[in-house]
């Protein structure tokens, strides 16, 4: 026998219309405002609305973009924090808010590019082409560092550089060392990067490689490449010269273990059967030629005794002519206030000027005293002893007990690193003016000189300027 079961349909449509309804009320629904973002170059934050009737998640395709919350239901304000552009160009990143079950909603986000006054200016005014370290671990050089662009730098491992608080290996693929642009730094428009060797060649040979500096920003093709050398364990060449019209002076960068220097300046080059007139000095001498012929090349050649290897420099004295000058002039002494009282008359072809009032150097040539005051005024530590003037000015210098005058002038242009190829002094007990002498005769030989410093004094001052 059959059974029969009997179903109401009046329960089955309920059902129906219930989970009709049920479905409707769970679309997705997902709203979000506004949909573009735009940051400034050094970054910041904004923050868009979500309006939604269920959970939703967060993507975005910038791994140093902040985003809070990344997830979360219904409605809610989201912020999103960047940080600074490393781009010159504009540059453009998603987020996408997708409800659950349902169709993600794009947010663009666009963030400005560094605005660069005029071309990109990147460069190294203390170098051009090659870096020389001594042979020794810990051997201090720089880079002086002009730009209008947040930077990077490159190099060898066996290079440290100073990052404002400690010693970092440099590298080749990452960089470790950054830096900003450098028109605050001081008055030339420049900073000091300070560079060291990670420890001491001992090999006979060079160690060499490429130092890199680069605009931080995409979008420009400017960068400076300068070769590093380390020297070998014998080796000896020059390291800051210094030449005027009628003088040359340099200190030595040598090996670990150089302890004499042969040294020779000539007006012509060595041929192969000329042995050259040698003179030995050490490491921590500087050697000056004075009475030379302006407007000449000579050539500087050294190597450290053990080595087979001799370097030749060539040096170019300047011109005594249509030069910057800072005149010393109505040099007087107050006996009654033991005070010393001058002024300084700049040229027509100056437009800036260092000054130096007084040490017991003052003895030496024009050209040791230009060694030493390009010495101090690329020590950062003394610079601000040394500024630069640009006007006419009067000066005047208390004692404390009565004694002779001696006064230098170094003349030259702001934003420059060259100086003139004269200097003025002013000495009391012979008022010598070393800048009026006369051309030196043609047959008139170099004399030769050396001034016993101290080393570590050099490297605490860190000069390297060729």
């Amino acid at each position: 026998m059959k059974q029969y079961y009997h179903l109401s349909i009046l329960p089955l449509l309920f059902l129906l219309v219930v989970a009709c309804s049920e479905d409707s009320a769970k679309t997705p629904e997902l709203e979000v405002t506004p949909t573009l973002l735009e940051f400034p170059s050094e970054g910041g934050f904004c923050t868009f609305e979500i309006k939604s009737n269920t959970n939703w998640t967060i993507t975005y395709d910038n791994p140093d973009m902040l985003v809070s919350p990344q997830s979360g239901s219904y409605n809610k304000t989201v912020t999103v924090t960047l940080p600074a552009s490393s781009s010159i160009e504009e540059l453009q990143y998603l987020i996408a808010v997708k409800p659950e079950g349902g169709v993600a909603t794009n947010v663009r986000v666009k963030q400005a590019g560094q605005f660069i006054s005029g071309d990109v200016t990147l460069k190294v005014n203390n170098y051009e082409g090659y870096v020389t370290f001594g042979g020794e671990g810990g051997d201090l050089d720089s880079l002086r560092i002009m730009s209008n662009v947040s930077w990077l730098l490159y190099g060898p491992e066996w290079i440290e550089a100073w990052d404002g608080k400690r010693w970092v290996p440099l590298s080749q693929t990452s960089a470790v060392i950054k830096g900003s642009r450098t028109t605050d730094k001081d008055a030339e428009g420049t900073m000091l990067q300070l560079l060291r060797t990670k420890s001491s060649n001992t090999s006979e040979d060079y160690k060499m490689a490429d130092l890199i500096l680069k605009p931080a920003y995409s979008g420009t093709d400017v960068q400076v490449t300068l070769t590093a050398l380390q020297l070998g364990r014998h080796m000896a060449v020059p390291n800051y010269v210094v030449s005027l019209s009628d003088g040359i002076a340099t200190d030595w960068e040598v090996g670990a273990d150089v302890k004499t220097i042969g040294v020779y300046l000539s007006d012509k080059p060595l041929g192969a059967n000329d042995p050259g007139e040698f003179e030995a000095t050490e490491p921590d001498y500087i050697s000056y030629w004075d009475s030379l012929q302006e407007n000449t090349t000579y050539y500087l050649y050294s190597f450290g005794v053990g080595s087979d290897l001799t370097s030749m420099v060539p040096v170019q004295t300047g011109s005594s002519m249509n030069q910057p000058l800072a005149e010393i002039q109505n040099v007087n002494m107050n006996f009654d206030k033991n005070e010393w009282t001058w002024q300084v008359k700049m040229n027509e072809y100056c437009s800036g000027y260092r000054m130096w009032s007084f040490s017991a150097y003052f003895d030496y040539p024009d050209v040791v005293l230009a060694w030493l005051l390009g010495l101090y005024t690329q020590d950062e530590s003394r610079l601000s002893e040394f500024p630069i003037y640009t006007t006419d000015k009067s000066f005047n210098w208390v004692m404390d007990s009565p004694r002779h005058m001696q006064v230098v002038t170094w003349a030259g242009g702001k934003g420059s690193n060259h100086y003139a190829s004269v200097i003025d002094r002013y000495n009391s007990t012979t008022d010598e003016r070393y800048n009026d002498a006369p051309r030196r005769a043609a047959d008139r030989k170099p004399s030769y000189g050396s001034l016993k410093v101290y080393r570590d004094e050099i490297r605490k001052s860190i000069i390297r300027i060729k």
